[in-house]
């Protein structure tokens, strides 16, 4: 495997895929965010919506017929902030069930080694969980 940058093409992520059970519910989720609803697209047993969060440069696509239903689904969503702490806040006020704040104690998403401690560490990467039940595998996290 090469680690030639200079020659590597500029490559940015630009959309995650996933799967839901409820296509309006979902939509009704990511508005209430505040994220922006760029498309929603019916054709026949086909659906795709694809909404941005504030700014960032990439987006989700969910919908009917957006995967096939045997493919896997995406473990995680997560979204990177400055001040986490904010961040948690206005989900809160937005009617989202939020955890408290946590580190993993095997490092990022090291959830096999340690499990998880309360609070935000200053050398570790510390998140919140967000969904409907708090455990969809949504996470808000700031990085060291």
């Amino acid at each position: 495997m090469s680690s030639d940058r200079v020659n590597s093409p500029n490559m940015k992520l630009e959309v995650v895929v996933f799967i839901v059970s409820d296509v309006d519910r979902a939509k009704a989720f990511y508005e209430n965010l505040g994220w922006r609803l760029d498309i929603d697209v019916v054709d026949g047993d086909f659906r795709g919506v694809q909404m941005t969060p504030y700014n960032s440069e990439a987006s989700i696509i969910f919908g009917k017929g957006v995967t096939p239903n045997n493919s896997g689904s995406a473990h995680s969503l997560v979204l990177a902030v400055d001040d986490l702490d904010a961040a948690r806040e206005d989900l809160i006020v937005r009617g989202v069930n939020v955890s408290e704040v946590f580190h993993y104690a095997g490092g990022p998403f090291n959830n096999a080694c340690g499990g998880r401690n309360h609070g935000c560490s200053w050398n570790r990467c510390c998140i919140c969980t967000w969904g409907k039940r708090g455990t969809d595998g949504n996470r808000l996290s700031r990085l060291p």
